[in-house]
């Protein structure tokens, strides 16, 4: 169960750490999106499987496994979709959110004018 809630916001959480041109709209709808979409496919695939939604069969094998790869799986379909739709972050906002620290630094911009 814990796989199936949790499993979609791992690809957002680490794209946003590790690459700069996933815009805010992936980074935010996907593991919601996400979500819902390995929620469908558990309960989906537990009512076929058993015919009814209880424990015992919301709990087996095949609807756990259906709901985890779902939730793997599709942010892979939706952070492309949603970064193509609302667009990739520009480099100017690139280059606000990652500014270079030295540049801020009042000694490093004295010692660069020649004041000191």
């Amino acid at each position: 169960m814990m796989g199936v809630i949790i499993s979609s916001a791992v690809l957002p959480a680490t794209l946003t750490l590790v690459w700069a041109g996933q815009n805010k709209w992936a980074a935010c709808l996907s593991p919601i999106l996400g979500l819902i979409a390995a929620l469908i496919a558990w309960l989906v695939t537990a009512k076929k499987d058993c015919g009814d939604l209880t424990v015992t069969c919301t709990g087996s094998n095949n609807p756990m496994l259906a709901g985890n790869v779902v939730a793997l799986l599709s942010p892979v379909v939706l952070i492309a979709v949603l970064t193509l739709a609302f667009g990739l972050v520009s480099d100017r906002a690139r280059h606000v959110f990652h500014q270079d620290i030295s540049n801020n630094c009042i000694p490093c911009r004295t010692s660069m004018t020649g004041n000191q």
